[in-house]
């Protein structure tokens, strides 16, 4: 319990030192630039050099009402006033978030599931993939094997694949993207079957 405690304050920390909005977004999608990410795991290892953060085991990032879970995630971040290898940003902050292992990440009206997940701070975008990527709306389902959500303007575009991507139907088809939409029910006046 004390190592857990203490890798979530080591995690704060870092994202302290580190600060710069991530997972930002317009009001609507459920994401504040103006709130702290909090990071907590099992395990954080930073590599100071080379300007990176390594959470292990139950990785679990939040900011305001949207958070990411992850078996593990890398947290890249500028330091000083050099800049990362092709980002036109300088100064401190976070640039990018890598998720590795069955990632969901959830707003208050979505969830996303994938294999990994890449979050480009720069662009504000997230890219998840895997085998069988579901992004749910209410009751609606889209599935394929590429999503990819662009945070400030709430656009997702779902991929079906290639790569060897095989169609969720057994088939051995090219991966394709599938959808269940389920209408809204009115409700019944009251007194009437």
């Amino acid at each position: 319990m004390k190592a857990n405690l203490r890798t979530h304050l080591m995690g704060l920390l870092l994202l302290a030192l580190v600060a710069q909005p991530a997972f930002s977004q317009t009001a609507g999608g459920g994401l504040q630039k103006d709130k702290p990410i909090e990071i907590s795991s099992d395990k954080l290892d930073v590599l100071q050099a080379e300007h990176k953060a390594i959470f292990t085991g139950n990785v679990i990032a939040i900011q305001g009402t949207t958070n990411m879970r992850a078996a593990q995630m890398t947290v890249f971040y500028r330091g000083g006033n050099d800049s990362a290898a092709g980002s036109p940003t300088q100064g401190q902050g976070i640039y990018r978030i890598e998720a590795e292992g069955s990632v969901v990440f959830t707003t208050p009206t979505e969830t996303a599931i994938g294999d990994k997940a890449i979050y480009n701070v720069d662009t504000d975008t997230i890219d998840l993939v895997g085998g069988n990527v579901t992004l749910t709306r209410g009751q609606n389902i889209l599935k394929g094997t590429k999503l990819n959500y662009n945070m400030a303007t709430s656009r997702s575009i779902l991929t079906g694949g290639g790569g060897g991507a095989t169609d969720v139907t057994g088939t051995g088809k090219p991966a394709r993207v599938h959808g269940l939409f389920v209408p809204k029910s009115d409700p019944k006046p009251a007194g009437k079957q």
